[in-house]
């Protein structure tokens, strides 16, 4: 067993005084820590290859590229299949002039000046300009689109979708063959000779004294991020833009400052700066290539909190440190995004459009605070605090459940109703919100004392449905529901430095360390963290939750592993 001297503790806000205690249980679990940050600085490749464009989403990109300029005509042509007889609603978005014929019958014609690339408002939502009913006869469909460009950029979107924005999948654009994808020709002179398009597609045409025939539109290597075989956790890349990777990212900041490795500072810097030095082609990529799932295209999106205030959270760290501009010139606007442009509810909640218009996320919580707190650090200005105590507040309001004392998932704004389930992580979310908005927020501050009563209340009620073993469950009041280790971190931490800081009762500290011989317990001696819920939106019963998989070595529980520990090690 390595022994550890005491190291002084550098707390953002500039609070030195935490120190690691050297008994056994702290050594341990200073050790776990470094083991499971190793093991992701040896998984995350800082690479990437290249990959031929796709098609994403149901998104029908048509990009006629330099095929036309101002003022010429071409032509796309695609089939599609549908089972039955189907009435579908397609957005669509285009400049100049588009005219659209499904089975010969024309069925869509617009002319726009500005080109509004569609917007995705939520995982795999889409917002479009215009859109358009179509009847698609069972069996195979053709759709032909004429395009006269205008002065923006030559391209239609297409996209068959819900009344919500969903993708409609009824449908099938890639069943029948040769037409299984795009087809173009052009450029045609407006005065050209054409064909009908209300006849069966030529297979060839002539125009301006020249032979045209079908063609695919030029297909571009795209960079994307690598994911190799040896890297235990293949769902995504962990130098990827992702809330669930800012979070572990930070937590391995703090895990510099706690021991003053500088492998892991250098690995923040390595981490940040690979984002920096990639950051203006891959917004080219999302812009102009329509990337929608191109790497960091989370960082363009920015139309959720999942997208902002966890994902930036090493950028803002490390500018506490060293006042770097590029990484400022990062986080700013994302600062701008989530205090003007965040999707609210009358009283100023932060919501989402999903699963229905404005859904308050217990998530969201913990996808704003954090972030907001640095940001007040960082430019003195209160009403940054004043933000945070408001959404706490707000969140207590809308999502605890005054029966058993535990947060819902979610709060529905179309019924004034909380969703069903009191999910582990979703709780968790919150009781490290709190954990940081109290070590953060100035005591003078007059939310001070109700985040201080709400924090109390919650850890009283959690240690109620801690088991035995030390662990949670993925339902919290649900014995029969999986233990989950994401949430024992998230509660464990929160305990552990509540105790620590004086917040709670000392009796807690027990319910910590229990927490802690139970996540250690799933944690192999290479750093493998077991256990772990995936990514889980707002379910609508308690079976949804318990059928959620569990992914070794997934983000969204690695930081709240490594900082559980953290705390563990502080609390003498």
């Amino acid at each position: 067993m390595v022994l550890w001297t005491i190291v002084p503790v550098l707390a953002f806000a500039g609070n030195n005084t935490d120190t690691i205690g050297t008994g056994f249980i702290q050594q341990e679990a200073v050790t776990i820590a470094t083991r499971i940050a190793d093991k992701l600085i040896r998984d995350t490749r800082f690479s990437f290859k290249l990959v031929p464009q796709k098609e994403e989403l149901g998104m029908q990109v048509i990009d006629f590229g330099k095929e036309l300029s101002a003022g010429q005509v071409g032509y796309a042509m695609r089939m599609a299949k549908t089972t039955k007889d189907t009435v579908m609603h397609l957005g669509i978005s285009a400049a100049g002039t588009v005219t659209v014929w499904l089975n010969h019958k024309q069925v869509y014609r617009h002319t726009e000046k500005q080109l509004q690339v569609p917007k995705e408002n939520a995982y795999n939502r889409f917002v479009f300009s215009k859109g358009f009913d179509a009847l698609f006869k069972k069996g195979k469909n053709e759709l032909l689109i004429r395009y006269e460009a205008g002065n923006a950029r030559p391209v239609v979107f297409l996209r068959p979708q819900q009344a919500n924005g969903d993708l409609d999948a009824a449908v099938d654009f890639t069943a029948v063959q040769p037409f299984a994808e795009w087809y173009i020709m052009g450029p045609f002179a407006q005065s050209d000779s054409l064909f009908d398009p209300g006849q069966n597609k030529p297979l060839y045409n002539a125009g301006n004294g020249q032979w045209y025939n079908w063609h695919k539109p030029v297909r571009k290597l795209l960079p994307v991020l690598v994911i190799d075989s040896s890297i235990t956790y293949q769902h995504d890349a962990y130098a990827e833009w992702h809330y669930a990777n800012g979070n572990t990212v930070w937590s391995v900041m703090n895990l510099a400052n706690a021991t003053g490795r500088k492998k892991y500072l250098n690995f923040i810097r390595q981490y940040t700066g690979f984002v920096l030095d990639n950051k203006n082609y891959f917004q080219k990529q999302y812009d102009s290539l329509f990337a929608f799932r191109g790497s960091f295209h989370k960082l363009f999106r920015m139309t959720m909190l999942d997208d902002a205030g966890a994902a930036v959270l090493p950028f803002v760290e490390l500018f506490l440190v060293n006042r770097d501009p590029a990484l400022e010139k990062l986080f700013l606007p994302i600062s701008e995004y989530i205090i003007n442009k965040q999707l609210r509810l009358p009283d100023g909640t932060f919501c989402r459009p999903e699963p229905i218009a404005n859904t308050v996320w217990a998530d969201d919580l913990f996808m704003s605070v954090p972030f907001l707190l640095r940001m007040a650090v960082i430019t003195g200005k209160q009403e940054y605090f004043d933000e945070t105590v408001k959404q706490f507040i707000n969140f207590r309001k809308y999502l605890l459940d005054p029966v058993t004392g535990l947060y819902k998932h979610g709060w529905f704004s179309n019924t004034g109703q909380r969703s069903v389930i009191s999910w582990g992580r979703a709780n968790g979310w919150i009781a490290w919100a709190a954990a940081e908005l109290l070590e953060t927020l100035p005591v003078t501050h007059p939310g001070y004392p109700k985040v201080l009563a709400a924090f109390r209340e919650q850890v009283a009620t959690l240690v109620k449905y801690q088991e035995a073993n030390g662990m949670w469950h993925q339902v919290l009041n649900m014995p029969e529901s999986y233990e989950e280790t994401s949430c024992t971190a998230q509660f464990t931490l929160a305990i552990a430095r509540g105790v620590r800081k004086g917040w709670i009762d000392p009796k807690y500290k027990t319910n910590a360390l229990n927490g802690w011989k139970a996540i250690k317990s799933r944690i192999d001696a290479d750093g493998t963290v077991h256990g772990i819920c995936r990514g889980t939106e707002i379910g609508f019963d308690a079976q949804f939750y318990c059928n959620r998989k569990t992914m070794d070595q997934d983000p969204r529980g690695l930081g709240a592993v490594i900082t559980a520990a953290i705390e563990i090690a502080k609390l003498q």
